[in-house]
């Protein structure tokens, strides 16, 4: 082992002691190139234990933004999944509104997704209320039979409106769309000729007839009372009908302009 040039000199007892001790707590490098590579190892250890340190703070931090994060995703998916509940629950009410009215606007049924809430002592008419919407079923004993469908404030009624069939001609001939849409639906209480009686279809036919064709209209009255009685009727006589327009067959060059009554009671003049 080479010695150090500080051991050449001459040294005073307490510079010797001071030597003494440091040689003592370095006695265990051999050079002083180890004693530096020692320190340089310490400092490598503690660089890495403060990197070690910053990492786990730095994950301590990604964690801590995570949270948060995983709170908005979840917050965003019930928020998402509320709308689609909402939007699923409003399509099937429209749905439900949707089928009454078509059931018995056009079909003259139902409905389906209403509830009862009255019922008339006049046959058996039944009043029902759905979301938006009120339904009444009429039975009268000799009268109105139909269905109809309106807002809540629809009141039962059963009021005719009464029309001769020469006047229903008139106005069918001037405009067969519009006059359609005034009284489809309405309870009508019609006066005119009997031109036929159809035992089979228990139905009768008034027949406003025009020499020159330009008005002639037939009005079918599809009866609710028993075949039975339609035989004593007889034709070329007045008669008055009651019942609800349901539906009209425009005039073409083979059938003259036909209106169409349901649920209809009739009463002839002998």
């Amino acid at each position: 082992m080479k010695k150090n040039k500080l051991e050449e000199v001459s040294l005073s007892e307490k510079e010797k002691d001071i030597l003494k001790s440091y040689q003592e707590e370095y006695e265990e490098y051999e050079t002083v190139e180890e004693l530096e590579d020692e320190k340089v190892e310490e400092e490598e250890e503690n660089l890495q234990e403060f990197d070690f340190k910053e990492e786990s703070e730095e994950e301590e931090l990604e964690n801590y933004k995570e949270v948060p994060e995983k709170k908005i995703r979840k917050k965003k998916n019930n928020n998402f999944m509320l709308i689609n509940i909402i939007f699923v629950v409003i399509i099937l009410l429209i749905t439900m509104i949707a089928v009454d009215v078509v059931s018995v606007k056009k079909y003259h049924k139902g409905p389906y997704f209403a509830i009862l809430t009255h019922k008339y002592d006049d046959g058996g008419t039944k009043e029902y209320l759905g979301l938006g919407y009120k339904v009444i079923k009429y039975n009268q004993r000799q009268g109105r039979r139909d269905t109809v469908i309106g807002s809540w404030g629809m009141k039962y009624n059963n009021d005719t409106i009464d029309v001769e069939a020469i006047d229903l001609a008139i106005e069918f001939n001037d405009n067969e769309s519009e006059s359609y849409k005034k009284y489809n639906g309405k309870f009508l209480r019609v006066s005119g000729v009997l031109s036929n009686v159809s035992i089979n279809d228990n139905a009768i036919t008034i027949t406003y007839f025009d020499e020159d064709g330009k008005y002639t209209m037939d009005i079918i009255c599809n009866m609710s009372t028993d075949k039975e009685l339609l035989k004593n009727f007889e034709t070329n006589i007045r008669i008055t009908a009651i019942g609800s327009v349901s539906d009209y067959k425009y005039k073409s060059p083979e059938n003259n302009p036909t209106l169409i009554l349901s649920n209809c009671f009739a009463e002839q003049d002998l």
